[in-house]
């Protein structure tokens, strides 16, 4: 699990999270658009896991 929390905003609000997971020859782009003070959590799931 990843948490991504934006301790500030910059220039130009919201903060953005771009991240680019891959695995094997499958990629996967996520982003993640927060505001001051908020935070995303991104849960990765092994495939056939309960």
């Amino acid at each position: 699990m990843l948490t991504i929390v934006a301790i500030n905003e910059g220039n130009e609000p919201p903060n953005t999270a771009n991240i680019l997971l891959i695995d094997g020859d499958k990629q996967y782009n996520i982003v993640a658009y927060n505001s001051m003070g908020q935070e995303a959590t991104i849960k990765i799931k092994k495939a056939g896991a309960k």
